[in-house]
């Protein structure tokens, strides 16, 4: 769907206000036979939306009625072409006389909340960041008088992911992203996220809190993390927000972390000599307080530390009761914007290391990355695709080995073959069945007049901020 809701409401389920579009999720059907769960997904998209930009040198355009003079530069107007539900939307970007610098075609709404310019390199010209996805980044080219994609500003594409009891409409860092520069004079940017989350406490009464904030400092050629903050939800449903700064060596320490209490409706500084774990550009670090316990490396290609985009994600894949580690990275983009080689590589906790190490077993379960591994119950399935016939494959552990369990091979009229396996791997026919017909969701109720929020920003230093409660519709 092209056209995204442009109208801000609060739904009872706790989903996020304002504009909100449909991304692509990487989590294919769950299996016949099991009942609706639910189950982490990154926050990252896995498909990248179509983004072109085109220059043209020199032409000279007359600047029209509805031409945006946006606030965060005087460099530059531009206007927006909404095309209908079968175009792209367009961004023409001119400069100061009128001539024509930059054209982006997008294939979704294309909203000025996403249109941030700003001298993000800081070399005298104003550049672009689209605030859509992760972001993109053009910076103006002086030789070519036009605004050119930009590798060295494309800030890392990484997210952490640990909130495996909500869904993906739930908790979103991509929409609505910010970048503008807050110190020109040591060089130092924020990018942040003007949507919120939202969690209903009770009837008519609701909590909105910051989701994420990141302040990086250019240095010539590549972004530095100074610090940042995200947001945790437990599978108890506690939030908890975090924040984090660069140590001397570079690595984020954890310097405050706060929960929200549900007594008192307000977030409550907690201890942070605690054990965690973040990611990095590189890798992701196993820390206790202020000391490092373990640093694993992965997708350490140039092309994917430069230009790629990379999540963790955490669960229990061998149901020992700790949470296990999926690392799952992308390379370099084409010229639309699509990330051309993506892997993920599993690592299990042991307790008696007290360290996560690489499962062999896990990584050689299923050939193509793009194929996600779901739990259920005690159970880990996938499902593969080809000539309009579905195979699901089950696994269970056993004596710490990965053994098949069964299999489902669902085809195109609806029915269902189902096998199971013996102590020695054959496989024998179980039953076959009719593919139940899916039923359609209920829609989500709109909060009721007079629902009061209770409000968490963060500001410009990326400090956390009660704002008070006001109305959510300022009845």
């Amino acid at each position: 769907m092209k056209y995204r809701s442009m109208i801000i409401m609060l739904l009872l389920t706790g989903i996020l206000a304002g504009c909100a579009e449909k991304t692509p999720s990487e989590n294919s059907e769950p299996p016949v036979t099991a009942a609706p769960h639910s189950e982490t997904t990154t926050a990252r998209t896995t498909a990248r939306t179509t983004t072109t930009i085109t220059t043209t040198e020199a032409v000279t355009t007359t600047i029209a009625p509805d031409m945006k003079i946006p606030e965060s530069s005087d460099q530059y107007t531009y206007t927006i072409q909404h095309n209908g539900l079968d175009e792209d939307d367009v961004l023409i970007i001119f400069d100061k006389s009128g001539n024509q610098v930059g054209k982006l075609l997008y294939e979704y709404w294309i909203d000025d909340r996403e249109v941030n310019f700003g001298d993000y390199n800081f070399d005298g010209y104003d550049d672009l960041f689209f605030g859509s996805y992760r972001g993109e980044f053009w910076e103006f080219d002086p030789e070519k008088n036009s605004l050119v994609r930009s590798d060295d500003l494309q800030h890392y594409d990484f997210n952490y992911t640990n909130f495996s009891n909500k869904s993906h409409y739930e908790i979103d860092y991509e929409k609505s992203l910010r970048m503008y520069v807050s110190d020109k004079e040591e060089k130092i940017c924020v990018h942040d996220n003007s949507n919120f989350g939202h969690l209903e406490l009770e009837e008519k009464l609701a909590l909105t809190y910051p989701f994420y904030y990141e302040k990086v400092k250019w240095q010539g050629d590549c972004w530095q993390t100074l610090k940042r903050n995200e947001t945790e939800i437990k599978k108890d449903g506690t939030i908890y927000l975090k924040s984090y700064e660069a140590d001397e060596n570079g690595d984020l320490i954890l310097t405050k972390r706060y929960y929200f209490d549900t007594e008192t409706q307000r977030f409550v500084e907690t201890d942070t000599d605690i054990e965690y774990v973040y990611l990095t550009e590189d890798s992701f670090m196993y820390m206790k307080g202020n000391n490092i316990i373990q640093r694993v490396e992965f997708g350490t290609e140039l092309e994917a530390v430069k230009n790629g985009t990379r999540s963790i994600e955490f669960n229990d894949y061998n149901f020992d009761g700790y949470d296990d580690i999926m690392c799952r990275y992308s390379a370099a983009r084409d010229d639309q914007g699509n990330y051309t080689l993506r892997n993920k590589i599993y690592y299990l906790f042991d307790p008696e290391k007290n360290e996560y190490v690489m499962s062999d077993q896990l990584n050689g379960l299923v050939s193509d990355p793009l194929i996600p591994v779901h739990i259920f119950n005690d159970e880990l399935y996938f499902t593969e695709e080809k000539d309009d016939v579905k195979n699901t494959y089950f696994y269970r552990w056993e004596n710490d080995i990965l053994k098949i369990s069964g299999r489902e091979e669902s085809m195109e009229d609806g029915t269902v073959q189902c096998y199971g396996y013996d102590e020695d791997g054959n496989e024998y026919i179980t039953e076959k069945r009719q593919m139940p017909v899916a039923e359609t969701p209920t829609a989500v109720s709109q909060a009721p007049l007079g629902t009061q929020l209770i409000q968490y920003v963060y500001d410009e230093d990326g400090n956390l901020v009660y704002e008070g409660q006001k109305s959510l519709y300022g009845d």
